[in-house]
């Protein structure tokens, strides 16, 4: 295998060397279908290869096909080489090859680049076949079927220029900057009678277009092409560069004009339309259609129509809209703060028709209620909100919230003395005045806790002879304020009582004197009345002495139910007990000197 190897190697070297040395046919295709000739054919140690490269054309399929196993033997090998090798080894394993015992058959597909190429062929009978029956059923041919065996034809010499097939000219824009070499390729063929298709041969020899495929214009390209037998066809080609692009118009997606603004439709295309040419530096702007202009201090939409065209009368037509709204809601010009009589409250659309709503275009503007704290506690004292909307015609909406202040504005009412007299003796506390009055108020609910003393010239007086005013005030929880006055006539209906503010008690050394005795004297001179009365004893110089003859202080205080104290001072004279007959006619004489004294006392108390 190694040895097959080395002469492959061998044939693509001498492959190399026959392109340069050719023979009679080498360049000539055969003048049927098989490529075999008989003639370039050199069988020997059961091996068939060409004498001379034959001619094949790029890029193009062909089919080997040769007698099967039953002819030649086993382990055909076949090998095809030119700039590439194509085939390659056992036709069994070879896998563009089908081999059976009639027939193998082989495809290859030359590059295209390729122009000659050699053949070997290895079997174990060739040579017997050889002898028998030469090249018989050996064919290469075009295409991808195996056609009977013919015999190779002698080709014929070639005097027929290649014929161009196509336009003369071809079209294309500027943006599509297309190489003269793809325009020739796609849109350009040439044929000729005996090679074929010599479209991939073709030569520019004059390119006027590639330096201005960006430049409108027509271009002159000189095409040429030979065939193998060096006939040679010119063709012009023209193409022609223009410029079938129209400019490209961009509008924004939404166009909307405020009413209060005032704006012309040139300033609206410049703030929202773009337009250009991908060619062209200037272009002709026009404006169709004008429906804004007119129409822009009203609401509404409105189409705009305007085109462009550029220097080759490419033109783009683009129709928009412009929609003229209102962006500004209302406003309340009018108070938002409203004070509401508990006693006489108004509905909440009362309180909405006071709203003084204004609109920078509609002439009258729509309220609503989104929230209403106050309908359900207008009769209930304290601040309430209702939120509405403010809303025009085309939706622009002002929140406002309303404060409302439910008050109460009547002040109380008091039923009660305006006058009243009664006795020293019978004197009333001011409290005790209070608890005669009676209040009433249309919302809050009064005590006699509520009545203020606002002015008092009786208390303190309570048992002085003369007419008093005492001014009271009763305010509600709103500061509502009634004041009412009472004038407190005091008078003495109680006799003259003598007393001394000190009892002189004489008393034998026999007998004693106790806190009782002290209470009763006092009731006895009226200087207390009936009733309980607590005592303390706070001096007694008495104690300890009750045998011993002196004067002694005894000071007591009686405190009664009601929490009134009572201060007297008492000074207790004991005498001896013998001298009981004196001292009898002295106590008498004691006592009358006493009552005296009192009596003068109280003359000059009411003199004063």
């Amino acid at each position: 295998m190694r040895k097959k190897w080395m002469g492959l190697l061998l044939l693509v070297m001498m492959l190399q060397f026959y392109k340069v040395e050719a023979t009679t046919f080498s360049d000539y295709l055969p003048g049927g279908i098989n490529y075999l000739d008989i003639n370039n054919v050199i069988v020997e140690n059961n091996s068939l290869v060409l004498e001379d490269l034959i001619l094949v054309k790029s890029a193009t399929d062909y089919t080997l096909s040769l007698p099967g196993f039953e002819m030649l033997g086993g382990n055909i090998e076949v090998y095809i080489f030119g700039e590439n090798i194509y085939l390659n080894g056992n036709a069994d394993s070879i896998s563009n090859c089908i081999a059976s015992p009639d027939e193998v058959i082989c495809h290859f597909t030359t590059s295209e680049t390729e122009t000659h190429i050699n053949i070997e062929i290895i079997a174990s009978d060739m040579d017997r076949f050889y002898s028998f029956y030469g090249i018989e059923n050996f064919q290469l041919q075009e295409g991808l079927t195996a056609t009977p065996y013919e015999e190779y034809v002698i080709p014929l010499v070639d005097t027929t220029n290649p014929e161009f097939n196509g336009s003369g000219a071809f079209i294309t824009s500027y943006q599509a900057e297309l190489l003269i070499e793809d325009i020739v390729y796609n849109h350009i063929q040439v044929y000729d009678e005996v090679d074929g298709d010599l479209s991939n041969s073709i030569v520019i020899l004059e390119d006027n277009y590639s330096s201005n495929k960006t430049v409108i214009g027509a271009y002159d390209v000189m095409l040429s092409v030979s065939d193998l037998s060096g006939n040679t066809a010119y063709f012009i080609l023209t193409v022609l560069v223009k410029d079938e692009i129209s400019p490209i118009i961009n509008v924004a997606d939404v166009i909307e004009i405020d009413v209060d603004e005032d704006i012309s439709l040139t300033d609206v295309i410049s703030s929202a339309v773009t337009y250009y040419d991908d060619y062209d530096q200037s272009t002709v702007f026009t404006i169709l259609e004008d429906g804004f202009t007119a129409n822009k201090a009203t609401l509404g939409t409105y189409n705009v129509t305007i085109q462009v065209t550029d220097s080759s009368l490419n033109e783009t037509t683009v129709t928009f809209a412009i929609t003229v709204r209102d962006y500004d809601a209302p406003t309340l010009v009018s108070e938002s703060v409203f004070y509401v009589d508990v006693d006489n409250s108004v509905s909440v659309n009362d309180i909405i028709t006071l709203l003084e709503v204004v609109d920078n275009y509609d002439s009258g503007t729509e309220i609503i209620i989104n929230n209403d704290d106050y309908t359900l506690n207008k009769e209930t004292t304290g601040i309430y909100f209702v939120d509405v909307s403010l809303q025009d015609s085309s939706g622009n909406s002002e929140v406002v919230r309303l404060t409302i202040h439910v008050e109460d504005y009547l002040p109380p009412v008091v039923m009660g003395p305006s006058t009243m007299q009664f006795s020293y003796e019978n004197a009333m506390t001011i409290q005790q005045i209070k608890e005669l009055y009676v209040m009433t108020d249309n919302y809050d609910v009064l005590t006699v806790e509520d009545i203020v003393i606002v002015s008092d010239l009786y208390s303190n007086r309570e048992v002085e002879i003369g007419e008093f005013t005492i001014q009271f005030s009763v305010s509600d929880d709103f500061g509502n304020n009634t004041l009412f006055q009472l004038t407190v006539t005091i008078f003495d209906d109680v006799a003259p009582i003598i007393f001394i503010d000190e009892y002189i008690i004489a008393i034998e050394s026999t007998v004693t004197f106790t806190e009782s005795d002290a209470l009763r004297l006092l009731i006895h001179s009226g200087e207390l009345t009936e009733g309980d009365y607590q005592s303390v004893v706070l001096i007694n110089e008495y104690l300890g002495n009750e045998k011993n003859a002196g004067k002694y202080l005894y000071q007591i205080m009686f405190t009664s139910e009601d929490g009134t104290e009572y201060l007297k001072d008492f000074v207790i004279d004991v005498s001896e007990s013998e001298n009981n007959g004196n001292s009898l006619i002295a106590r008498g004489i004691l006592v009358s000197f006493s009552i005296i004294i009192v009596a003068l006392l109280v003359v000059l108390k009411k003199r004063r």
